[in-house]
């Protein structure tokens, strides 16, 4: 983006552009030919552009975490939407990786970027992450949050779930061990009492 005179035109902008990118991630074209399978196609590669850019702006800066170089990841954490928006992401198109259309290869691919990127973002910043308030900014992320944690952490990796990999598997699952309490934990593995786990592993 552009290099602004002042701090405060700088934080604006770089707010509008993460504001921008993040939106992108699930907004829906309208109009007829915006329905067309090809046309389709075309925004799910739009969006992994996206994806890509704001994985790039986040975890390419160098360590320590806390190197003031670091600034990309924080503007993640810190913008008011943007990681509800990346939930939704996950959620929206794991749902459209359960459909088995013609896209499945890029839906996964998005699943199991936005996962890594949210991952990574609350490793690094999670003390300063209020997440239910990033999620609250968002219509129905607080629902999509749970259930995309909860699809994905029980994931076998067979028909609909295939492109989900082992390693976004295991971020899920670490994400929805600290979002749920010791109860809610035993109450998903009573709804999956035969799931085995990718490692055999059973816990949450």
């Amino acid at each position: 983006g552009n290099i602004c005179g002042t701090e405060e035109d700088q934080v604006t902008a770089e707010k509008y552009i993460i504001d921008r990118v993040t939106y992108l991630l699930w907004e829906v074209p309208r109009g007829e030919q915006a329905q067309l399978p090809h046309f389709r196609a075309m925004t799910l590669q739009l969006r992994i552009e996206a994806m890509a850019l704001l994985t790039t702006l986040a975890l390419s800066s160098p360590h320590p975490h806390n190197h003031p170089n670091h600034h990309g990841s924080l503007l993640l954490a810190a913008h008011p939407n943007a990681l509800g928006r990346l939930f939704r992401c996950m959620y929206d198109e794991l749902d459209a990786l359960y459909a088995h259309g013609p896209n499945h290869e890029q839906n996964a691919l998005l699943v199991n970027e936005a996962t890594r990127l949210v991952y990574r973002l609350l490793e690094l910043h999670g003390d300063a992450i209020d997440i239910q308030q990033k999620l609250l900014a968002i219509n129905g992320a607080v629902h999509q949050h749970r259930v995309v944690l909860t699809r994905l952490a029980f994931s076998e990796g067979a028909f609909l779930d295939a492109g989900i990999t082992d390693e976004t598997v295991m971020m899920a699952h670490d994400m929805l061990e600290d979002a749920v309490t010791p109860e809610e934990a035993e109450a998903l593995l009573e709804v999956f009492p035969s799931y085995k786990g990718r490692r055999g592993d059973t816990q949450i």
